[in-house]
């Protein structure tokens, strides 16, 4: 199958019915990495996104799919070509789950705002950046008075639509976002669930699922007057000839490929001898 994965739902019986019906969720992957817009892929290497490679992911999608999962890794782009792109994943009426992973820059927020329709996830270690929109000349071209104030006005018109939609979204204070767009932000994936801009992380904390430790179990000393010391002596010389006779017994034979189960339930594999 073209389809990245399936996922089974449940099965329902009918109580008037002897029919069994199956519900499946079917989600299709889409990867948007590199720029937003055609016009960034300067070496035709493909590190762009643009509405024309959505509409075409979705064109070949099979018709059977009920879910989207978009993995986001993209510092920005065109701010028209990323509303252009949000808006067509709306369009499907389909549930959509966005996932940062790396970087969610610039007007690559706005796509991520899909997963309102279903879940916004973010990394743990990936940055959300957000700042107001930025004016990039295509050729040393001279501008008049006019020219700059119309600029200006343009600049300030995609601001406040970049603000007003993030208002909507995140249910976050106008003035705070505004003050960050203004200085330019990283956000932390915690800032930027604080933010609502993301509603789940995901962790990528390592944690030691079983720790290992050679020593002699001690037990307290229950009375003042005792010789703490002689005690103690006595406790690790005990441990440590218990531990002896362990050792002993391990070397008797040779077992080869062999699987242990720790208390905590998980499987060790000795590969060899």
């Amino acid at each position: 199958s073209s389809l990245n994965y399936y996922t089974l739902l449940g099965i329902c019986k009918s109580e008037y019915s002897k029919a069994c019906y199956i519900f499946a969720i079917v989600k299709h992957e889409i990867f948007i990495n590199g720029y937003i817009g055609e016009m960034f892929d300067f070496f035709g290497d493909g590190n762009s996104f643009s509405l024309k490679t959505l509409n075409a992911e979705l064109a070949s999608m099979p018709t059977e799919i009920t879910e989207l999962e978009v993995h986001i890794n993209s510092g920005g782009g065109l701010v028209s070509e990323g509303f252009a792109i949000y808006d067509k994943l709306i369009a499907t009426k389909l549930p959509i789950t966005t996932i940062v992973e790396g970087m969610c820059g610039s007007i690559a927020t706005i796509i991520a705002q899909a997963g309102k329709t279903g879940s916004r996830k973010m990394f743990q270690n990936s940055d959300y950046f957000i700042h107001n929109p930025l004016w990039i000349p295509s050729a040393p071209d001279a501008h008049n008075a006019d020219d700059l104030e119309k600029l200006t006005a343009e600049l300030r018109k995609n601001e406040e639509k970049i603000l007003d939609f993030y208002v909507e979204t995140t249910g976050a204070d106008r003035a705070i976002l505004s003050e960050k767009m203004g200085v330019e932000t990283t956000l932390s994936s915690s800032e930027a669930k604080q933010l609502g801009f993301i509603d789940e992380i995901i962790s990528t904390d390592v944690v030691a699922m079983v720790k290992y430790r050679i020593a002699a179990a001690v037990q307290p000393i229950k009375t003042q007057n005792s010789n703490m010391a002689t005690e103690l002596k006595e406790e690790i010389k005990t441990g440590f000839s218990k531990l002896e006779k362990l050792f002993a017994a391990f070397t008797k034979k040779t077992i080869v490929n062999m699987t242990v189960k720790t208390t905590e339930g998980v499987d060790i594999y000795f590969e060899g001898e």
